[in-house]
This record gives structure tokens, sequence and C-alpha cells, in this order.
């Protein structure tokens, strides 16, 4: 792993901590805590993130290899397709921690946690995949496993390389840690006074 993908997460594991401790995100892998509508929210403040960065990208293109390996439009559609099956959503949450003006570190932050969360995405799939969770959908972590797939394509890519300087890794850390506190920030507005 090459330099900045290490720094990326060193400087975002205690985020990344703080996330896995939230609800909905809590709840995933846990039995004692899961529940349909646990893995509801925790879809819809999934759409609400994959929204936001597509479009933040979209407006402020990195690479089109990285962009094609996040497979967004499928992964909208999966999660799109979820969502109706376990009765609709008549708005998503509303992800506003995404940088303006952007850089092209604002936009590989973007893209290392959304391949990042594809790496976890497959560990929650194959917990899904027991018969207990047979009634859910799960076309997204099925997407999601197949964009963690692209992994060690990922890591190779000349953004990585190109941003070099200590202030560009800097605001490139500091933004990925943005995306983190804005998943925490939509699940909490999402399920307020929610017990977990």
């Amino acid at each position: 792993m090459n330099n900045l993908l290490s720094e990326l997460k060193r400087g975002t594991s205690e985020s990344h901590t703080l996330l896995e401790a939230t609800y909905p995100f809590n709840t995933l892998m846990d039995k004692t805590q899961f529940s349909t509508q646990a893995y509801q929210h925790n879809l819809m403040i999934l759409a609400s993130f994959h929204h936001a960065v597509l479009q933040y990208i979209a407006k402020n293109p990195i690479s089109g290899t990285i962009e094609d390996m996040l497979n967004g439009p499928a992964i909208i559609e999966a999660l799109k397709q979820d969502l109706a099956e376990m009765g609709g959503v008549t708005q998503l949450p509303r992800f506003l921690s995404l940088p303006s003006p952007a850089h092209p570190s604002d936009t590989a932050a973007c893209s290392y946690v959304w391949m990042g969360s594809s790496m976890g995405a497959r560990q929650i799939l194959k917990w899904l995949e027991h018969p207990e969770y047979a009634h859910l959908p799960t076309r997204y972590y099925q997407q999601m496993g197949r964009c963690g797939s692209q992994w060690a394509r990922f890591r190779a890519q000349d953004i990585w390389q190109a941003l070099t300087c200590t202030k560009q890794q800097t605001r490139c850390i500091s933004t990925a840690n943005l995306l983190f506190t804005g998943l925490r920030e939509t699940a909490v507005a999402l399920t307020t006074g929610h017990p977990a």
C-alpha cells in the first residue's frame, strides 16, 4: 500500500471506530441488536452518502477509471431496489459534509471512503446470508462486494502518487474524516430518539 493510503487508514481509524459504534451501524453483525428497521435505516443513510458523493465526484471528476470502479449507477440502483422492497422511502436524509470548493484531495477522499466501505460490505453480506435474514434484500451489499473486488486496482491508481505534498495529504485525510462525521451526523439526524 502506498504512503497516502497508509496515512488515510491510520488517519481515519478513530472516525471509522466511532462510526461503527453509531446506530444503526452498530447493529450490523450483532444478532442482539440487529432488526429490520435498523437495516432499513442503515440503507437509507448509505443511500444518502452514495448519492451525495456520486454527485460531488461528477462535478469534480477525479479519474474515469476510479469512477468506473465505484460503479455509482449500479450502487444507487441497488439501494433504490432494496429500499423499495422494504416498503419504500419518501425522502432520504440529507448528507451535508462535503467540502466546497472541491480539490483533487477531496474527491480522492470520497473515493477512498466509498471503496473502503466496499471492503466491509463483503463481510456484512456474508453475515446477511444466514437463513434468519433471508427476507432482507441484499442487492446493495452484493454490488458493493463487487466494487470491493477492485481494491488492488484502486490502490494502483495514479492519484495516490500525484497527491504527494503534505498539504494535499492532510486535506485528503481531513476530508475522509469529514465524510465519516457526515455519516454519523446523518445517522443521528435520521434516528434521533432511537434507544440504541
